[in-house]
């Protein structure tokens, strides 16, 4: 019998029973209206996707963006790019799952809601044509994914004869029983089962003790490098605090979400960096690199320099400082980039001081964005506003990245002399309102002496404190051999200490955009700008900035906001439940501290649950006030609401006005 998702399959049927066993327990005929309310949340709890864990359940959320599909025998990629193409989802995006040659994650194109993520599932499934569909999941920010294996425990005394059971009453089929060790049977699923509910149905059979939907999850080697300059590093990786919000840009959380890559076979994931030039045979930047494009010397017919781009002139050292600041590697020597994981495209539009013309410069805008780059890193600016130079861009933002944009960062300019009371505005192209504009602040998160101001400026970033040639306190790479500023840690001749300015800032920008399209590759450019900086930290008006300090982490999870449900003017004296609604942030990765403030001004707690209880009484009004703290970093948001209990007069009814009668 094959197990179908339906509400005649006996497994459906079983799953029913429970939920209708639970409303039974828990929710009497006679029950109060708070007692009904709870009841029904325990109730809708139940129905989330979730497995068992030592008899706890523990919640997944549905990614409505993508579904795994596995167990393809038969049923090449070009086939499902066909049943999704009958299903009108032509331009989702397959990404074969790592070490698993059958298996892909499919990225819809459009934008689905749980709902209709959970029946795409269920048509693939009834589709037949794949053994195995199942919605991805997230659980605490990280992604769950489910693969077509049940892990299943039987109880100490169970006979084995218990597994043929399963497999024949609902179609299961036995992969591996206990072996080296191991007690566990690893099964196939019925093709077309939900693997959620088929878990929990194979749980309650009396002889199993447990099951396990086998998954891989973000589990982490921790991400804090090895490379011995790290710790210098103040950028990623800094113990100070400026009105208690950390000053580096949380680096090491972003790095166990991603380095900044994709999979292969959606090609190289391209950063341009448009500049004076990259030393790619720098060994602390690894392999990944493209051959550059010159707009000094090439044009589109004539390539006069094939590696200018790549083989940068004496003293031409600031593209190389930007490259390190982005790629790295994680390798045990040197520094650790930001993106290591990303390829680097190097465009030279400057040699020892000198700048290409305007349209030179904007060929070699649009050479970075036609060549295929995700993300655009540009730490020059100031000159004359040039129409060639902004069609360019805008050309990048619109057509870049198969329409949907190239992010284009800028370095906002180091425009200001606050020592001489001198506040300079942001340069352009930094001021243009389709690129990601970067300030300055410095490693202790005051303003620094050079950093712009104005609305135009997206983010600020940890940087030197002043400017000058060598003069700055940014770690990063140098030219090989002596021919930049060659004054890293301990006489190192192939690094530099002395980086700065917004030069330095943009480029942490830079890789975490592309940290951002990596996991997210459907976003517009002008989304992944909003993510930036909306994920950004709020920083002292008092240090003059305009805007939030970067803040990786946060640009990939979002930051948490709350609100609280429950009734403002209950009709009646008695107990009624608040809830308190988590959006953004880190999945189920909440805690709760709820406060009750009264009529004169007194304090109680109440709890530490998303729903608190709290009894109203005749004539009195409270606020009830919710503070949540979201993930790893403890991101804190409130909410409240003020609350009126009902009006009672004692010497009669309450007047139309909500006023007790007066009588003589």
């Amino acid at each position: 019998m094959s197990f179908m998702v339906s509400s005649s399959h006996p497994v459906v049927r079983t799953w029913s029973l429970v939920c209708a066993l639970a409303v039974t327990a828990v929710f009497p005929a006679n029950a109060s209206e708070p007692e009904a309310l709870r009841a029904a949340q325990r109730v809708e709890a139940e129905a989330r996707p979730h497995y068992l864990y030592q008899g706890a359940p523990v919640y997944l959320d549905v990614d409505p963006s993508r579904l795994v599909v596995s167990g393809t025998a038969g049923a090449s990629e070009s086939a499902l790019r066909g049943t999704l193409s009958n299903a009108g989802l032509a331009g989702a995006i397959l990404e074969r799952m790592p070490l698993q040659d059958d298996a892909f994650t499919v990225r819809l194109a459009k934008q689905a809601t749980v709902v209709e993520a959970q029946r795409l599932a269920e048509a693939l499934r009834q589709e037949g044509r794949y053994g195995f569909v199942a919605n991805m999941y997230q659980w605490q920010g990280g992604d769950v994914v489910l693969h077509d294996r049940l892990i299943v425990h039987l109880k100490d005394g169970a006979d084995a004869g218990a597994i043929e059971r399963i497999n024949k009453e609902w179609g299961s089929r036995l992969l591996r029983g206990p072996e080296g060790g191991s007690e566990e049977y690893l099964l196939a699923y019925p093709k077309g089962a939900d693997p959620l509910a088929f878990a929990l149905a194979v749980g309650q059979r009396p002889e199993v003790e447990w099951v396990d939907p086998d998954k891989t999850s973000a589990r982490q080697l921790y991400a804090v490098p090895s490379d011995p300059f790290y710790g210098q590093q103040y950028y990623a990786n800094n113990p100070t605090r400026f009105n208690d919000i950390p000053v580096d840009i949380r680096a090491e959380w972003a790095w166990d979400l991603t380095y900044g890559s994709w999979p292969a076979s959606a090609g190289a994931f391209l950063v341009a960096v448009v500049d004076n030039g990259v030393e790619v045979a720098h060994p602390d930047l690894g392999s990944q690199f493209v051959m550059g494009y010159d707009a000094l010397q090439n044009t589109w017919s004539t390539w006069a320099c094939m590696d200018c781009a790549t083989r940068p002139s004496e003293g031409d050292s600031h593209g190389t400082f930007v490259a390190g600041i982005i790629k790295a590697q994680h390798n045990g020597m040197g520094l650790a980039g930001l993106a290591p994981h990303v390829t680097l495209l190097p465009i030279r539009i400057a040699r020892q001081g000198g700048f290409a013309p305007d349209y030179q410069i904007a060929m070699g805008l649009d050479a970075a964005w036609q060549n295929g780059a995700q993300v655009i890193s540009n730490s020059w600016g100031g000159g004359s506003v040039s129409n060639a130079i902004t069609a360019a861009i805008d050309r990048a933002t619109s057509k870049g990245r198969n329409g949907r944009g190239a992010v284009v960062v800028f370095a906002g300019g180091n425009t200001s002399n606050r020592l001489q009371g001198q506040i300079g505005a942001v340069a352009y192209p930094a001021r243009l309102p389709n690129v990601l504009a970067v300030g300055a602040i410095n490693r202790q998160g005051g303003p620094t002496n050079y950093g712009p101001r104005g609305p135009e400026l997206d983010v600020v970033a940890p940087s030197s404190q002043f400017i000058g040639e060598c003069r700055g306190d940014v770690m990063t790479i140098d030219l090989l051999d002596a021919w930049g500023c060659n004054d890293g840690p301990g006489g190192d001749i192939n690094y530099s200490s002395s980086f700065g300015g917004t030069s330095a800032a943009a480029p942490q920008a830079a890789a975490v955009a592309a940290m951002v399209i990596a996991r997210s590759p459907l976003l517009t450019e002008a989304e992944v700008r909003q993510r930036i900086k909306s994920g950004a930290d709020g920083w002292d008006p008092a240090n003059q900035m305009d805007a939030g300090k970067l803040n990786a982490f946060r640009a990939l999870v979002g930051r948490a906001s709350v609100t609280v449900d429950g009734p403002v003017l209950p009709p009646t004296a008695d107990i009624y439940s608040y809830t308190a609604n988590v959006t953004g942030g880190v999945v189920g990765a909440n805690t709760y501290y709820w406060t009750l403030t009264d009529m004169q001004g007194q304090h109680f707690p109440l709890g530490t649950d998303a729903t608190v209880s709290v009894e109203v009484r005749a004539n009195e009004s409270f606020q009830l006030s919710v503070m949540i703290t979201n993930g790893p970093d403890g991101q804190v948001a409130r909410s409240g609401l003020w609350v009126r209990g009902p009006t009672t007069c004692a010497q009669g009814p309450i007047t139309p006005g909500n006023q007790c009668p007066i009588f003589d």
